[in-house]
Formats: structure tokens, C-alpha cells, sequence
């Protein structure tokens, strides 16, 4: 088979069909396959994808249950594939598919390791997308550009549109780890290798179909991140990375808040339960309802954006965050207490240099223990969330 088209979806059900009719017409001239992989999308795009391709042996479903994210979808639809191209495109009708057959000649009658779908390069374009999106998409190419050196053999190394050899994917395939699947696919392949070919076919970004698309601040946001992490070695997760991020600017929200109650004389309370307690500042407790509604919605819409709420879930899950942050500020004292109480670091220590310690320590352990709580509770696949 001359070429497979990996097509990963999440809530595509608007414009599944359609991206199969097209890409139909597109490669009508040579041998094809169009491989589905769907995220088990509560809109059912995998239902209406294999019902649109019953008896029609050129198009295959994939449903993944229990897995999300788009790169490791576009490597487990490769791993199904049988065609000596892979190409992948995305299933909103924003990739243009009539370039998909000079990509391919690139690539299996020119040599081309890889040959990318470019929106910056010679005959591309966004089409009659907004400015912002080309300004943010330029910005955040050449920042990306910089901080991974092997991605400059590509001027748009932000692409989801592109198609590499067999070859190159069985060599590269079983280097790509697990951590590694939280990136930009692409990356990978364009990073295996120093003598890589890489070829570019322009094209214009079109309007999404039906549905609904990712902010471009996020996308960009996103991609930096995952650049960031890369470059320093794939240490962590990019999703704790980005849930740090968050956090952090919920400290800057607390803070501000805080002080804006002090300005304006916010009194004190006394709840008469034990001395330690009291006074209990309003303008602090405001401020920390503050960060943590702000940091709730911006891991809604930022960290966890693939399984965020929607409309009326919000309140659940805000509701969810509320009761994790609350066991998070329980963590954190009883660590603090714990490393006291024993004298850590050591007797010796300046009493507030020990204090600071110890509440970093017990920081870092609730932020863990909030992290965990979550990705496995409140963004565990956003179940019933509107």
C-alpha cells in the first residue's frame, strides 16, 4: 500500500465525514488507507466515522478507551498502518488535503524523510484566519526554533500536517518513550536524526469545520512548554510543568488579593477554636478563594484543556478543586508540624530559617498530593461535565 492517512479525533463528529470524503477524492489515484483514532469522543465520532466507512475496507476505526492525547493516538494509528508513507492530518477540515498527494510523491518518489505541511513557507498561508493567530504562530516558531535547534529544518515545526517514511517511523518509533508522547509528534521525527531530509509543500489553513477549537494562546502556551522541557531534558512531565505554571500565578492572584483587602481595611474574625488560629484575616481567606478559583480555570483551560468542563461542569469541577486544594492545605501543615515537631533540619538552625524549610517541604508535598488528586480525580476523563 503506497500511503496511510492517520487522522487522530476528539469530538470531530461534525466534520469526520466529511475529512474522509475528501481525503477519498484526494488519493483516488493510488493505493490508500484512511485510519481513525478516536479518543472515545462523548460526541460518538467514532460511531459516526465507522458507520460512514461500513464496507469500505479503505477506511479503519480505531476507539481508544481509557487514553487520551493526540500524539500517542498518531502513534498507535502508525503502529496499525500498512502504507510505506504515513501522513497525518487532523479531522476539523483545516488541513488541506489536495497537497496530501505532492507530500507523499516527496516523500516515496523523491527520498524525503519527512515532508511537512507548512503554513509559513513559500505558498503557504493562514488562509482568512485572524492576524493574531499568524502573529502567535511566528512567535511562538521561532521561539520553539530557538530552544530546539533540530526543529529549524522546518519553518513550521508547529504543524500537525505532515508525512514521513516507514523507515524513519520504524526507527524511530521504538525510541519515542512514554514521556516523550506528550509532545508534538512531529518533534520527535524531526529531532532522530542529524542527516534527516526534510521537504515542505505550502498550504492554506482553512476555517475549522463544526466544533470547537483550541484557543491559539493555549496551543502556543502549550507548545512553548513542551519546548522548554525538551530542552532541558524531559525530566519531568509537561503536564505537572504546566500545573506549577498555574499555581504560581494562583500565589501572584492570592497575594494581590490580599492585599487589595488590606487596603480597603477588611476586618479579622476569630473562630474561638484554638489560638493559632486567630485572628483569621477576611482579605486572606478571600485571597485564597481567589487563587484557587483562578487557578482552577486556568488548569481547565490550559493544563488539563483536552478533558476540561464545559458550561454547567464547571461548577463541579470547581467544587471538585475546592475539596483536592483543601486536603492539599492539610498535607501541607501536617508535613510542616511533622518536620517540627522532630527537629528538623536540625536543632541548630535558626528557628525561621527551619520554619521556611519546613514549609517548603510541606509545600512541595502538597502540591504533589494535589497533582495526583487531579489528574485521577477532578480531570479523570471530566465524566458528566455539561
Amino acid at each position: 500500500m503506497r500511503v496511510s492517512v492517520i487522522v487522530p479525533t476528539y469530538n470531530e463528529a461534525d466534520n469526520i465525514v466529511e475529512v474522509i470524503d475528501r481525503l477519498r477524492r484526494a488519493l483516488s489515484d493510488q493505493s490508500h488507507e484512511i485510519i481513525v483514532v478516536d479518543d472515545d469522543s462523548p460526541d460518538g465520532t467514532w460511531q459516526v466515522a465507522r458507520h460512514h466507512g461500513a464496507g469500505d475496507p479503505v477506511v479503519r476505526v480505531i476507539r481508544r478507551i481509557g487514553e487520551r492525547g493526540l500524539a500517542s493516538a498518531v502513534l498507535d494509528g502508525m503502529a496499525a498502518a500498512e502504507g510505506d508513507a504515513l501522513a497525518v492530518m487532523d479531522g476539523d477540515l483545516q488541513h488541506d488535503e489536495s497537497v496530501l498527494p505532492e507530500m507523499v510523491r516527496s516523500v516515496l518518489d523523491g527520498g524525503a524523510d519527512v515532508c511537512v505541511g507548512s503554513r509559513i513557507g513559500e505558498s503557504g498561508s493562514f488562509g482568512d484566519r485572524a492576524r493574531l493567530r499568524h502573529w502567535l504562530t511566528a512567535a511562538g516558531t521561532a521561539l520553539v526554533r530557538r530552544l530546539l535547534p533540530r526543529l529549524r529544518r522546518a519553518s513550521d515545526p508547529l504543524s500537525g500536517f505532515f508525512v514521513v517514511s516507514r523507515g524513519l517511523y520504524e526507527r524511530t518509533a521504538p525510541r519515542i518513550s512514554r514521556r516523550l508522547r506528550e509532545y508534538k509528534i512531529l518533534w520527535a521525527f524531526l529531532a532522530s536524526r542529524k542527516d534527516l531530509s526534510v521537504t515542505e509543500v505550502g498550504y492554506d489553513f482553512r476555517p475549522r469545520g463544526g466544533g470547537e477549537t483550541k484557543l491559539s494562546t493555549a496551543v502556543l502556551l502549550d507548545d512553548l512548554v513542551n519546548a522548554v522541557v525538551l530542552r532541558l531534558g524531559r525530566a519531568v512531565s509537561p503536564l505537572f510543568v504546566k500545573y506549577c505554571l498555574v499555581g504560581a500565578t494562583g500565589v501572584v492572584v492570592s497575594l494581590a488579593v490580599y492585599g487589595l483587602g488590606e487596603l480597603a481595611g477588611l476586618p479579622t474574625i476569630s473562630l474561638g477554636i484554638t489560638p493559632d488560629l486567630n485572628p483569621i484575616y477576611v482579605s486572606a481567606l478571600l485571597g485564597i478563594q481567589a487563587s484557587i478559583v483562578t487557578n482552577f480555570l486556568a488548569n481547565n483551560f490550559f493544563t488539563f484543556y483536552d478533558r476540561r468542563y464545559r458550561r454547567w461542569g464547571l461548577l463541579g469541577g470547581l467544587l471538585l478543586f475546592q475539596a483536592v486544594s483543601i486536603v492539599g492545605v492539610f498535607v501541607q501543615l501536617a508535613v510542616f508540624q511533622l518536620l517540627h515537631r522532630n527537629g528538623f533540619p536540625t536543632s541548630s538552625t535558626n528557628a525561621d530559617v527551619a520554619a521556611a524549610v519546613n514549609n517548603g517541604i510541606g509545600l512541595a508535598v502538597a502540591t504533589l498530593t494535589n497533582f495526583f488528586l487531579n489528574v485521577s480525580i477532578t480531570w479523570n476523563r471530566v465524566r458528566g461535565s455539561g
